[in-house]
């Protein structure tokens, strides 16, 4: 009788495990995860962004005000076109 009943319960032990092991392999499913584009604020000052750019390097302290211009317009014009590249990546 002792037997009966330690089968019985290995045997329920062993369904309940293996019903509930293949339905987590039906709920796991690999989806990519979503790309966060981030856009860049609309910049009202251009100039707030030259600190920025003189600490990566691409501004020299010697340049001309429209040198600096030129490379801080061109950084927005970048980081404007990365975001739409972004956008059409993550369709």
């Amino acid at each position: 009788m002792k037997l009966l009943k330690a089968f019985i319960f290995i045997s329920s032990v062993f369904i309940v495990f293996s019903c509930s092991g293949s339905s987590k392999n039906n709920q796991i499913t690999k989806q990519p995860l979503p790309i966060a584009c981030k856009q860049m604020a609309p910049v009202k000052d251009i100039w707030l962004l030259e600190p920025m750019l003189l600490k990566q390097g691409k501004i020299q302290e010697k340049m001309a005000k429209a040198d600096k211009e030129k490379v801080i317009r061109l950084y927005i014009r970048n980081k404007n076109e990365q975001y739409k590249i972004c956008l059409k990546s993550s369709k």
